[in-house]
């Protein structure tokens, strides 16, 4: 063979191909020069390789390695140990020591893509698992789709380097360089998800087992103890659902200036999230809940329904049966999320209703088909507004006709704020002897008997009313006074900032504190605490009505609305006990011989004349009270209430405009005021002081008749008495009285307008 033709074929020979050496002299020759790299057997040394023969070399090892493949001279070893210590069972490219440092450092370079694709591809293998969730299922297959344009664009460099005889490594790094980037970001997002899980795992492993709904729940679920306390649930320590959507929108935000890296994430944000917005969709459109892995931000409990609510009538079960997960909460849907929970509650509430009454129930016509199917755009937003609209529409027309909730709402007006109440009349004359009691020697069932007994009296207007099933009567040992102030001290309402206050002032925490629920009937807390000590209070001043509806109307007229009642029906019965007092002192002096006898005496004539006189002055402030409070108050935002009812279209606005008319007549009665408390108290403990001592006053005005009679002269001593008594009465109303008048006058100029005609009707 001739030199032209040796030089050819070492030319052509190729790089991986075996090199004879005859030089060799050994029993085993001819045989293999190698050399080894790690443990694996080189079929040639790279220090016998010219440059281009190099470069060869490391562009097909280069390409293998892109594909996630170990070549002869660039092979896949075990990661360098950790921080900590540990080796990390990660494999990563390493090219064989010897090459020139050019070609070494540009394919060192181009290696790392090989790297971060082995990893993505681990990634993508376990989270792409049923138990990582829809969301994450979405995003591997994401990450695939990008992963499958990486790989063909590594087949048209590999077809690219077999057709040009001048492609180079510095080429290939030209080629793949955009796409080293993406894939750079993508491997860090991966690691930053499976860091996500990591710290997810441990903050469940120290909150899990310390949060008692959750061990209550899984103990429900029909896990045992053991497990419950041994095995923490592992899917919940899963960065999935909500989450890596929560992370996927803050990794755009921090990178909105890299328009490459933005588009990239929002790609992946966009495909992640379609699971996720089906979920949506079929909470807000159907009100169900299809989230088998614990992905969605609305949490079911399962243990919770609407037999459990009309059952136990509190505002906690039905707020506790969804909830919202903040933590799987997406970015996009954190404005929004109260009334994603509530338009998926609402359908609910209507499909119970239907399903009670064996009706069909057709949701709203929209087509799945026609369901957006991301949530980062305004079609997402006008499909949303439409579908809570829809759900507000169909249960506030479910509420108005088949739930008669106007009807409920006159029969409370009736019950509570005594409207014709002709039965409350005849209630208060059958229970007086109970009602003069002390609290905690009532008989709530006696009591409950006789309020019974006077809705069904014939003649009623309560007879014919159905409503009147939901009526009960309760015993509650805090007097009214307490009660307020201790609600008005929850809520920092202080005389210096009433005026800036808002009207909603009876909220979650004064309710927590003075819940009429937390007292039972022997005046102790459900907790085995006591309510602060006060004096002991009777009947009149103790006994408030309750009204339990079923489900949905107690959405409506809740716990918190009927507390608001509470107060207010507990003011107008103090009111119309002192007025009834107050009439039966005139009764008392009608029928007692000795107040209608004329004395000898003048002082005696006097006396008499100013207890007629205070009787009378302090029965019109009563009377003025009760007409204020009735027909100033409650009956003019009465109407505008109704007004505003017809007027809703949705619950949340009904619901409001509920709670703001409760709230202006609390404001409005005075009963949101410490300051008005506290003066319009003495005022009528004065008022029944006065009418309680009506006996004593009898048995005065007979022993100084008496001793007139007999000695022909008065006792001067008793009678000085008898009058340094009245004086007492007198000066203390009067000067209560005007403290009063002077509080109301302030604070109609700065807070309630409607008080300045009680005050000109109680001064003229």
């Amino acid at each position: 063979m001739d030199e032209t033709n040796v030089a050819e074929n070492e030319s052509n020979r190729s790089p991986w191909s075996l090199k004879l050496s005859s030089s060799i002299s050994t029993p085993l020759a001819p045989c293999v020069q190698c050399c080894q790299f790690d443990g694996i057997l080189l079929q040639e040394p790279v220090s016998a390789m010219d440059f281009r023969t190099q470069e060869k070399v490391l562009i097909s090892d280069v390409l293998n390695a892109l594909m996630g493949m170990q070549g002869t001279y660039v092979r896949l070893q075990n990661a360098q140990r950790n921080m900590d210590g540990s080796v990390s069972d990660q494999k990563v490219f390493k090219l064989v020591p010897g090459f020139h440092p050019s070609l070494a450092d540009i394919a060192s370079e181009i290696v790392l893509m090989g790297n971060h694709l082995i990893a993505i591809q681990a990634f993508v293998n376990e989270y792409s698992a049923f138990e990582y969730g829809r969301v994450n299922n979405a995003l591997c297959a994401a990450i695939r789709n990008l992963c499958r344009e990486y790989l063909l664009l590594v087949t048209q460099c590999e077809r690219q380097s077999s057709v040009d005889t001048g492609f180079s490594l510095q080429t290939l790094r030209l080629y793949t360089l955009p796409t080293a980037q993406s894939l750079s970001h993508l491997y860090s997002l991966t690691c930053d998800l499976i860091l996500e899980t990591k710290l997810a795992q441990k903050r469940n492993t120290e909150l899990d087992l310390s949060n008692i709904d959750n061990i209550l729940e899984r103990l429900n679920e029909g896990n045992g103890i053991t497990d419950v306390f041994n095995n923490p649930p592992g899917k919940r320590s899963i960065c999935k659902g909500g989450r890596v959507l929560r992370f996927l929108s803050q990794r755009i935000e921090q990178y909105a200036g890299d328009p490459g890296i933005r588009e990239l994430l929002t790609f992946i944000f966009h495909e992640s999230s379609k699971p996720y917005t089906e979920m949506l969709n079929y909470w807000i459109h159907r009100g169900v809940i299809e989230d088998p892995y614990e992905e969605f931000m609305i949490k079911a409990h399962r243990g919770i329904t609407a037999i459990n609510i009309d059952d136990d009538y509190t505002d906690e079960l039905w707020e506790k049966r969804y909830t919202i997960q903040d933590e799987l909460v997406p970015l996009q849907l954190e404005p929004l999320k109260d009334k994603v929970l509530l338009a998926g509650k609402y359908l609910n509430v209507v499909r119970e209703c239907y399903s009670s009454m064996d009706k069909p129930w057709n949701a709203d016509n929209i087509s799945e088909s026609l369901w957006p199917t991301t949530f980062d755009n305004d079609v997402f937003m006008d499909a949303f507004l439409k579908a809570y609209g829809y759900a507000n529409e169909s249960l506030l027309q479910v509420l108005k006709s088949t739930q008669s909730l106007y009807a409920h709402l006159y029969s409370l007006k009736h019950y509570f704020f005594l409207d014709k109440s002709d039965f409350f009349t005849s209630f208060l004359d059958i229970a007086g002897h109970e009602l003069r009691k002390n609290a905690s020697q009532i008989s709530v069932s006696r009591l409950q008997s006789q309020l019974e007994l006077s809705l069904r009296q014939p003649g009623t207007l309560t007879l014919l009313d159905p409503n009147k099933e939901y009526v009960g009567v309760e015993i509650n040992q805090t007097s009214l006074l307490d009660w307020l102030l201790q609600i008005v001290s929850i809520n920092g309402l202080e005389e210096t900032n009433l005026a800036r206050e808002p009207v909603l002032w009876l909220e979650d925490n004064s309710i927590q504190h003075a819940e009429v629920g937390d007292i039972d009937k022997s005046g102790s807390r459900r907790d085995g605490s006591r309510p602060p000590a006060s004096k002991e209070i009777d009947g009149f001043h103790a006994m408030q009505l309750t009204y339990r509806v079923p489900f949905p109307l107690s959405l409506i007229l809740s716990r918190k609305a009927t507390i608001r009642y509470q107060l207010l029906f507990r003011f107008l019965l103090m009111l119309r006990h002192n007025e009834m007092q107050l009439e039966s002192t005139w009764i008392h002096f009608t029928k007692q011989a000795i107040w209608n006898q004329i004395s000898s005496s003048r002082r005696v004539e006097v006396w008499k004349k100013h207890i007629f006189q205070l009787r009378v002055r302090m029965l019109f402030l009563v009377r003025q009270l009760t007409y204020y409070c009735t027909a100033e108050v409650i009956e003019p935002n009465w109407t505008k209430f109704m007004e505003g009812l017809e007027k809703a279209r949705t619950v949340d606005v009904l619901m409001q405009k509920h709670v703001d008319f409760l709230d202006t007549c609390l404001k409005e009665c005075m009963l949101t005021n410490s300051k008005m408390l506290k003066v319009l108290s003495k005022l009528l403990t004065t008022c029944t002081m006065f009418a309680s001592y009506t006996s004593t006053f009898t048995r005065s005005l007979t022993l100084i008749q008496k001793g007139i009679a007999d000695t022909g002269s008065l006792d001067e001593a008793r009678m000085a008495k008898m009058e340094d008594v009245l004086r007492c009465y007198d000066e203390n109303y009067s000067h209560n009285l005007k403290v009063f008048l002077d509080a109301c006058s302030y604070f109609a100029s700065i807070e309630t307008a409607a008080l300045l005609s009680l005050v000109m009707r109680l001064t003229t």
